[in-house]
């Protein structure tokens, strides 16, 4: 559960503002300072190109927009992001960030460094420490190494700041909820060389499923050094520890999205025990982020982090819905992890003229390695001591063995080195972008009885072009290249080869004159090829001849309308299937329904998605005045179109799949803030904050995104919360 963050105090906001303006150029910052809407992302090209001129469809969520819309997941943050598809396992799943962009899982980042984890020890960051959100469609391979071809995702942490500012908040709401957090900044001298930032917190409340529950921890000490305008080093530590994070099951199809004759399944429903269920993880990290100006031509950066990863984890889990109709068959297991891994970015950028040529290029290299290992074990059906569950009489309390005790320890080694190089062009108004890199990427496997080696490299590329018309608009094209490690090998004994991906992509940009406003349309064509498929000569065998492919249209904008009047719409069509993937297999019942058959859609991605959210800053109205200027409201609505979803039943002794529609759904977000600073100065300091999400208590299934699973999405929320800043 996740809770409110109100607006700071406008007059504090805006001495802020003056003084950070200054500093720009020292932090680098990704957004402008204090603005609901960005211009500029260094994510999608390394490099502080504004987003009007960079030819790729990239979206910069601003900390304005998150702490208005109360977003503090990365769900929660893309709801209102064209062609993102969150909460794969509905608003009960919280403790891992699960979405698709176009159709495929993004790689996730921090600071422009890949978050490193293992198999279920992946890490999720507590958005009080996190500054922007930026969202890259379309591969990315070419500058930040292995991926998937749908996009990546980049969090970027809150750094010092030169001015002082202490804020603490507390925060209630439904589901008991309890929040306080405390974010405390400024120099610590008065030429303001030295900066400071500490932020630190912690949350608790019951979960969205009966029985479970949240609780988490966490702090942040961080460390500037800015001896000049050209130099700066921060420092930043972390650590977190998520004791309990609700569940991780879901529900049968048959009882949520289509009828049981037995009655509909409550979407509090728990498929587990709690005598079983633990997820305690615990993540801890140190970063390094350094910026060097040697001139007006030559610039360096360097990003550090070393991160370490423990996590125990132990669930009772649906596995199959029997044929009584009111009675599941469940699986159970876990694991425990323990990783640790640094990751490393160098690059020099140079910026000169070759007669009427502008050049922006960038060279730099990239590595990160991560080593661990792990326990894990699953066991299915009461033969193996894991009892059915009736569905409409629960019963919980089971003593449980533990599965994972005894199971052999695997150690995991993973090496990536990449080199990059980029040339961005300008001849006028016509942006030209090449980039280019070469990956080389180990890994090693090992256990008690078994190793196993994998070692691949690969050339990723990007070309684009753009024309900015002087009136604001640009129209761009680009094609960009992927790829992913691919383990095993076939039946006769070679090796896979990577994973590969290839977008191509047409679009148009509009930004008026002198306006934060930027509109976008994009139309693409995504591949995501060489994966695995059933050989047609050898059930026995795989080949890598899939191919997995994503076409849709975009829309999206994020801007002011009149002063004080802030929109975000967003509108996705997205036609996602597999193009080719495997045969029908012999002997099953409508195979030609089962996931990954030729010409059938990707499970759980939806053709439309659209939304749009509204807020007016009465402070900044012309027309209100008196203690109406203290108020800011906002409301937004988001629909997802149906999905698809299929199960297996047995009929006559044979495996049967049924394919059917997971419903479309509307919801409705609401907020509402005010800042007492406009009614007194001693009142100046505190301001309140309002949210409600799924205003009328919808009841939806989200996803069906596994055979057999469904989720529901997350019941009304309604978090109030103080703030006082000093």
């Amino acid at each position: 559960m996740l809770l409110a963050l109100p607006y700071p105090s406008v007059h504090a906001e805006q001495k802020q503002i003056e003084d950070l303006s200054k500093t720009n150029k020292k932090k680098e910052e990704i957004s402008v300072i204090g603005s609901r809407n960005a211009v500029k992302s260094s994510t999608g090209t390394k490099t502080d190109t504004p987003l009007i001129r960079t030819p790729q469809t990239i979206t910069v969520l601003t900390n304005e927009e998150l702490l208005q819309r109360n977003a503090l997941s990365l769900n929660q943050a893309l709801t209102y992001v064209a062609g993102a598809m969150t909460n794969l396992r509905g608003g009960n799943v919280g403790r891992y960030d699960q979405m698709t962009i176009r159709g495929f899982t993004p790689a996730l980042f921090l600071d422009g460094m890949r978050l490193l984890g293992g198999v279920y020890a992946t890490p999720q960051l507590d958005f009080h420490r996190i500054d922007s959100v930026d969202v890259i469609k379309g591969p990315a391979s070419v500058l930040y190494g292995n991926s998937s071809p749908g996009g990546l995702i980049n969090e970027s942490s809150k750094t010092p700041l030169t001015v002082r500012k202490n804020v603490v908040d507390f925060s209630a709401g439904n589901y008991n909820l309890i929040r306080g957090y405390a974010d405390l900044t400024g120099p610590l001298d008065t030429k303001k060389h030295f900066l400071y930032r500490l932020i630190g917190g912690g949350e608790k409340s019951d979960g969205f499923i009966r029985t479970t529950r949240n609780l988490r921890y966490y702090i942040s000490p961080e460390l500037s050094y800015v001896p000049d305008e050209n130099t700066s080093i921060t420092f930043i530590g972390s650590y977190q520890r998520d004791p309990h994070s609700g569940s991780y099951g879901g529900v049968p199809a048959i009882g949520s999205v289509l009828r049981n004759p037995y009655g509909q399944l409550p979407r509090n429903f728990y498929d587990g025990d709690p005598n079983y269920e633990i997820f305690d993880r615990k993540q801890g990290s140190v970063s390094t982020l350094i910026r060097h100006r040697f001139n007006d031509i030559l610039s360096f950066r360097s990003n550090f982090r070393y991160q370490r990863m423990v996590q125990s984890y132990r669930q009772v889990y649906f596995s199959s819905l029997n044929t009584d109709m009111q009675s599941i068959r469940r699986g159970a297991g876990g694991s425990d992890e323990n990783y640790g891994g640094l990751t490393l970015d160098n690059s020099f950028t140079a910026k000169f003229h070759t007669g009427l040529l502008r050049h922006t290029i960038l060279a730099g290299q990239d590595y990160f390695d991560n080593n661990g290992n792990y326990r894990m074990r699953f066991a299915q059906g009461a033969a193996n001591g894991v009892p059915d569950l009736n569905l409409y009489h629960p019963t919980y309390g089971y003593q449980w063995n533990d599965f994972v005790t005894g199971a052999p320890r695997t150690n995991v080694s993973q090496q990536q080195l990449g080199v990059y190089g980029q040339d961005q062009i300008e001849i006028g108004n016509l942006n030209l972008m090449g980039s280019i890199r070469n990956d080389w990427y180990q890994q090693k496997s090992t256990t008690s009885s078994s190793a196993s080696r994998l070692s691949q490299n690969k050339i990723t590329w990007r070309v684009g072009a753009l024309y900015a018309f002087r009136f604001g608009l640009a129209p761009y094209f680009s094609y960009s290249t992927s790829f992913e490690p691919q383990t095993g090998a076939n039946i006769y004994g070679t090796s896979y080869k990577p994973i590969t991906g290839r977008q191509y992509e047409f679009g148009m940009k509009y930004q008026p004159k002198g306006t934060k406003t930027i509109l976008t349309v994009s139309a693409y064509d995504l591949a995501r090829q060489n994966t695995l498929i059933t050989d047609p000569s050898n059930p026995l065998n795989s080949i890598q001849g899939g191919e997995v492919r994503t076409r849709g249209v975009e829309m999206e904008g994020r801007g002011e309308i009149i002063p004080g009047l802030n929109f975000t719409v967003a509108l996705t069509y997205m036609e996602s299937n597999y193009a080719k993937g495997n045969p029908p297999t012999a002997g099953i019942i409508n195979g030609s329904a089962a996931p990954g058959v030729t010409n059938t859609r990707v499970l759980g991605a939806p053709t439309w998605m659209a939304s749009t959210f509204l807020s007016y800053d009465f402070h900044r109205a012309r027309f209100a005045c008196g203690p109406w200027r203290g108020f800011t409201v906002g409301g937004g609505m988001r629909y997802t179109g149906p999905s698809d979803g299929a199960f297996t039943s047995m009929v006559s002794g044979a495996t049967a799949y049924t394919r059917f529609a997971a419903p479309a759904y509307t919801l409705a977000d609401l907020m509402m803030s005010y800042d007492f600073g406009t009614l007194a100065r001693s009142t100046e300091n505190f301001s309140v904050q309002l949210n409600v999400n799924n205003v009328l208590n919808t009841k939806y299934v989200s996803s069906c995104a596994v055979t057999g699973w469904c989720w529901y999405g997350a019941a009304r929320t309604v978090v109030g919360a103080v703030h006082y800043s000093f």
